[in-house]
């Protein structure tokens, strides 16, 4: 049997993330096993797609995002939007605030060696990607209240709680919440709704655990 070549990596950091110790040990770890594997630390909004797609037009086997699932979206929206397919497979190293797209997929945050690994030698399995408004997201679209308290929870309250800050936020938010008005279009066509929450589901949980789309199916 012919040995498999080692892949080669691309492992795109969130900024925040980038002076974590076990993470340089898990880079150092794969280099020693022979993967290239490449840096890139974001700096602001849009550096994680950007740092993706020129992976991925490099043949690069496998881009690892090391953050949360902001980061990752980015990623995966940085690949998927490429004027010609890519072969490049997408890895998780979970390191934000409630990594849900992870959590589903039973990869556990503070372990940035064992999600290295996986990302280096896990077996390679096709997922669907949704579409919303243009841009390509894998886990959780949402809009209304769910996005209002994603967007509005404070950075030290996330810093300080984890996932237990949305919830923290959602409550706060809760009592001053009001319907919103919109406009969903799908292939069966437009209908308008007054609503508080919208959610499309291709992974199961959002928010920071909560199973929002409790019968979704990543490859379904």
């Amino acid at each position: 049997m012919n040995a498999v070549a080692p892949r080669s990596l691309c492992l795109v950091v969130n900024g925040k993330a980038a002076g974590d110790a076990a993470l340089r040990v898990g880079v150092h770890h794969l280099r020693e096993q022979g993967h290239t594997l490449d840096v890139r630390v974001t700096w602001e909004k849009g550096d994680a797609a950007r740092w993706a797609a020129e992976a991925a037009r490099q043949g690069i086997d496998v881009v690892a995002a090391a953050g949360g699932d902001g980061t990752l979206s980015e990623v995966v929206h940085g690949i998927v939007s490429l004027e010609k397919p890519a072969e490049t497979a997408v890895a998780v190293v979970p390191y934000g605030t409630a990594n849900d797209f992870a959590t589903g997929c039973g990869i556990a945050k503070g372990n940035p060696l064992a999600a290295l690994l996986l990302a280096a030698h896990g077996a390679i399995q096709r997922i669907d990607v949704g579409k919303v408004n243009d841009h390509h997201f894998i886990n959780v679209a949402s809009g209304g209240f769910g996005a209002q308290v994603t967007a509005e929870t404070p950075a030290p309250l996330k810093k300080a709680l984890g996932g237990a800050a949305y919830s923290l936020m959602g409550l706060i938010t809760a009592a001053k919440m009001t319907p919103y008005e919109g406009q969903l279009i799908t292939p069966d066509g437009a209908e308008r709704h007054s609503m508080l929450l919208m959610a499309v589901g291709n992974g199961r949980l959002a928010g920071g655990g909560y199973a929002v789309t409790p019968r979704a199916i990543l490859n379904d």
